[in-house]
């Protein structure tokens, strides 16, 4: 590189401060795909810094202790913002709720630009994950969102429903799908494993209020009256899980179990050591939040399996997969069908015939790399 090369190399050298409740090393999903963007930044000679706020991951409500730890998370973040070295660009993501408009305080504190990715639309979001508001609060809500989301330099969204919906509130949106993160996408086995025995069909993921646990355990019930050998594994762990097991000692089931997380890098191996993977997200959320682990089974040479919403931008990257079938939110019979016609006819997929999540991660990192970059010094 050539001395003047390198004088415009230094100029234009930043500094990125990335905001969200989960922050790198943490083994949750939006951590590892702000480290993806901030190692893409990096690579390119800038600087990236975080500002975060715990580790556990706990389900929000509306009642008096939730929004007050809420209100600490983000006086939290904006002390640690407030410590940082200024940045040029602050990034913010979607947790906890409303952390948009604290992304904005931090922009216009540093005098920096402020990007959003959003990951779950707030407050439409609250009323299929039933977060009770009353109509004041919503409105109050919709409106600060909306706000922040206007005066951001820019807004992702997650798909093209959501951008839509951004549309609707005269907020232009771009979109960014997340995709498979670099801390477990670089773990994938090759060649993969062989599924081992027993036959199991698999949700691997924090079980939440956003998931349909209901569906799958009806399916697993009808399975088991049906004779078929076949086992539906939970595993990650969640605020729905002592309800799932309450339910599945209900129905008297046999064939379920559960087992803790396991560490990214032995994720895909677990992941291909079962026969069928399971996706889920109540239909109500169509638009408005993405399902977290999907980005990485829709690569998976396994059949997979998705419960919700049977149209949309979710259901067709589904379709996408040579052996991917969405399925509605209470159709238990229609899963228990196909995992049965899956158990009596194996088959098999390779790599190349699915889903290309490298391909998406590489263009999807691009993109940010591009968006920061041409951003940057654009004032809130």
């Amino acid at each position: 590189m050539s001395w003047r090369g390198l004088a415009v190399f230094r100029k234009r050298r930043m500094r990125i401060l990335i905001v969200n409740r989960f922050i790198p090393p943490e083994p949750e999903s939006s951590a590892m795909l702000f480290e993806d963007i901030a190692a893409a930044m990096r690579e390119r000679g800038h600087e990236v810094v975080f500002a975060g706020s715990r580790r556990e991951h706990v389900e929000e409500d509306d009642d008096a202790s939730s929004a007050w730890r809420i209100v600490r998370e983000w006086a939290g973040i904006f002390w640690k913002a407030c410590l940082s070295p200024r940045p040029e660009v602050v990034l913010t993501g979607s947790f906890p709720r409303g952390l948009p408009v604290v992304g904005r305080w931090i922009a216009r504190l540093h005098r920096a630009a402020h990007l959003h990715w959003c990951i779950e639309k707030f407050p439409e979001s609250s009323v299929p994950l039933r977060l009770a508001q009353r109509p004041w609060q919503a409105g109050i809500w919709r409106h600060v969102m909306r706000r922040a989301a206007r005066r951001a330099a820019l807004v992702a969204a997650v798909d093209t429903e959501m951008v839509a919906a951004f549309s609707a509130q005269r907020v232009a949106a771009v979109e960014c799908r997340p995709w498979a993160p670099g801390a477990v996408f670089e773990h994938m086995p090759f060649p993969p494993p062989e599924p081992e025995p027993p036959w199991t069909w698999l949700y691997s993921g924090t079980l939440g209020r956003a998931h349909d646990w209901q569906t799958l355990l009806a399916a697993q019930a009808e399975l088991e009256s049906r004779r078929v050998d076949a086992t539906l594994v939970f595993q990650g762990g969640g605020e729905a899980w002592p309800a799932a097991r309450t339910r599945a000692k209900d129905l008297g089931l046999q064939r379920v179990a559960w087992r803790p997380p396991v560490v990214d890098a032995e994720f895909c191996r677990t992941l291909l050591r079962s026969h069928c993977l399971v996706a889920s997200q109540i239909p109500e959320l169509r638009g408005l939040r993405w399902p977290s682990k999907l980005a990485l089974l829709l690569g998976m040479p396994r059949p997979l399996l998705y419960v919700g919403a049977v149209e949309g931008a979710t259901a067709s990257l589904v379709a996408q997969h040579p052996l991917g079938r969405c399925f509605s939110s209470g159709d238990f019979r229609a899963v228990a069908d196909w995992i049965e016609a899956l158990r009596l006819t194996p088959v098999g997929i390779s790599f190349g015939s699915t889903v290309d999540v490298a391909s998406h991660r590489k263009q999807a990192l691009a993109s940010w790399v591009a968006w920061i970059e041409s951003r940057a010094g654009q004032k809130v």
